[in-house]
């Protein structure tokens, strides 16, 4: 007599998902329960801002200020700092060419985007 034959239980399916990409490089940003909390994440430079440091935490403003169940930001450092300042190692040597790279930095015309002075962020 012959033996049927069973059918083959499927293999499982290897998931296709990667691990999600961190969106920022020298931040962290943790949302929860109305509140956005800011890492810096630079603790081999004492969480010295540079420029693109500064830019994602302009980024991160922009989207906490359209999302209306954020009430409050936290700002903090990690590790040994809060933060040490402006990054001046990765300017020029010389003084007047680090004070040229901030002061056009801070002079370009206001685009709308938010800034991180508190000053303009509305109260809840």
């Amino acid at each position: 007599m012959a033996k049927k034959a069973t059918p083959k239980k499927a293999a499982p399916k290897k998931s296709s998902r990667r691990k999600a990409q961190p969106k920022h490089k020298f931040i962290k940003v943790r949302k929860n329960k109305g509140i956005c909390e800011i890492q810096f994440n630079r603790p081999d430079v004492l969480n010295a801002l540079n420029i693109e440091m500064a830019q994602e935490i302009c980024d991160v403003l922009v989207e906490v200020e359209m999302d209306r169940k954020i009430i409050a930001v936290i700002l903090y450092g990690n590790e040994r700092a809060f933060c040490a300042g402006a990054d001046l190692g990765r300017m020029g040597s010389d003084p007047a060419d680090r004070y040229d790279i901030y002061r056009a930095r801070f002079n370009q015309p206001r685009t709308g985007r938010s800034t991180a002075s508190s000053a303009s962020t509305p109260s809840p």
